[in-house]
């Protein structure tokens, strides 16, 4: 009886510890899925700053005009180019923006499997035309195409089992179209501030031309006078003098120096943004991964990484405002 007793107690001092196990192991089976308004709300907030920073560009290089008056139109024809180019990132923004949104009510539904799938598919396909990407089926001369490539993938991703295949069949499609925004930026973008650069550089510079042969002439001479001056001391009052001649020259050769210093680090800060943009759309690439995951793994959501890139997008539009 006392050995039966013993046993009872001790399976009784187990049972706790059995059932907390059991209880843990259902809980992680059956984890509810997460809110995806966070990477809709980044995304948004993303999008708007996109528009921003897009508009102190714009206005950035058509004040640069100030340098060269008598060029205004020629800034001006800087200024639309590159306003038309920015304007594929804000439409893309935005599609990728109601994506986002499209993603909140799909995870939110997501018990009706076959209408979430079709939706996720209809979203990424609407996605690659704000994106500038058509989508076009294989044919022998597009094989490779990022158009052809997402028009795969979202029959990939129309023919998935649940939400959680379909997200991470769409990934790739994602990626891809991140890729292309970001590599036309680079084509697109990029060389519009290098002409602005060259521009603003030569109209700094030609007033100074004449200045600049004339340092040359000085510079020259005092080479010739101090050679004399070390083996003849009465040429020490001649290079003197000709060092206070030189003076102003020098002076207003400093200030051509630091406009020069002046435009260079406006460049440095117009390019800044430029590439943070890059960056942003990484993160927005990198933010629709996570949430895949988060679905597969039935874990919150984190944008962590998307909303810093969107303060940074502020903070350098700021910069560049107060050129």
């Amino acid at each position: 009886m006392t050995k039966r007793r013993g046993s009872f107690f001790a399976c009784s001092a187990l049972w706790p510890g059995t059932m907390l196990a059991l209880v843990l192991m259902l809980l992680g089976g059956c984890g509810s899925l997460p809110d995806a308004k966070p990477f809709a709300e980044a995304t948004g907030v993303l999008s708007a700053s996109a528009k921003v920073s897009g508009q102190a560009l714009k206005d950035s290089i058509q004040e640069a005009a100030a340098v060269q008056p008598q060029d205004q139109k020629a800034y001006a024809d800087l200024a639309e180019r590159f306003g038309k180019a920015w304007k594929a990132r804000e439409v893309a923004l935005r599609g990728a923006t109601d994506y986002a949104n499209a993603m909140v009510d799909v995870v939110a539904a997501s018990e009706k499997s076959s209408e979430t799938v079709s939706k996720v598919a209809d979203s990424l396909a609407e996605l690659s035309k704000t994106f500038g990407v058509p989508l076009a089926a294989p044919v022998v001369s597009t094989v490779g195409d990022v158009g052809t490539f997402v028009w795969t993938r979202v029959r990939i991703v129309r023919a998935s089992k649940s939400l959680e295949q379909a997200l991470e069949g769409a990934q790739p499609a994602i990626d891809r179209l991140a890729t292309r925004l970001i590599q036309d930026s680079r084509r697109d973008l990029n060389p519009v501030l290098g002409d602005l650069r060259d521009s603003v550089r030569a109209g700094i510079g030609k007033p100074y031309d004449a200045d600049q042969n004339l340092q040359q002439e000085f510079e020259h001479a005092q080479e010739k006078l101090r050679r004399q001056a070390l083996k003849d001391g009465r040429y020490l009052s001649a290079l003197q003098k000709l060092d206070a001649v030189k003076q102003p020259l020098d002076m207003r050769l400093a200030e051509r120096d630091l406009k020069l210093e002046q435009a260079a680090a406006a460049y440095r800060a117009r390019l800044q943004l430029v590439n943070a943009m890059e960056v942003a759309v990484q993160s927005w690439a990198d933010a629709h991964r996570d949430l895949a995951r988060a679905v597969k793994e039935k874990r919150k959501v984190s944008v962590s990484e998307l909303v810093e890139t969107a303060a940074e997008l502020r903070e350098l539009t700021k910069k560049v405002r107060a050129l």
